[in-house]
């Protein structure tokens, strides 16, 4: 049971390091230049699973006033092989402006809608969390079914 909780912790720091990181390149990069990349012209990512996912090549101009679940399917898209959890959303969803930076059920409505996706088979979850610890989820990748 306490090799549980030890693990457990671990993963919160790790997973609130990445976050830090997130928001400090973030801030860095809005600091060095008020252009950013936009969604629609970004390149898939191609950090390694230990690395941070930059936020910046995940906005786009000017956000449609889409669906909540239509925004969620742009962006996890541009995620491509790369795990992701609910605050990576939340971060370029609020980057864009599509979220409000000060609501704070924003994180609730994200997980609703990956659920919902998970479930219609769009994403998978590659780590189930627990707690304060959050789920992993990646695009699931549709498979050529040639049957004759």
């Amino acid at each position: 049971m306490g090799n549980d909780f030890i693990e457990d912790l671990k993963r919160q720091i790790e997973q609130e390091r990445i976050e830090l990181k997130v928001k400090e390149d973030l801030l860095a990069k809005w600091t060095q230049s008020k252009q950013f990349d936009r969604l629609e012209n970004a390149q898939p990512l191609t950090a390694s699973f230990n690395e941070v996912i930059d936020v910046h090549s995940l906005i786009k101009d000017k956000p449609k006033r889409n669906s909540l679940i239509d925004d969620v399917q742009k962006v996890v898209k541009r995620f491509g092989d790369q795990e992701f959890t609910v605050a990576h959303v939340d971060k370029v969803l609020k980057s864009t402006g599509v979220l409000a930076q000060d609501d704070m059920h924003n994180r609730a409505r994200i997980s609703t809608v990956l659920t919902r996706l998970k479930d219609s088979g769009e994403l998978e979850i590659t780590f189930k969390g627990g707690g304060n610890v959050p789920n992993k989820y990646v695009v699931k990748h549709k498979e050529n079914d040639d049957e004759t």
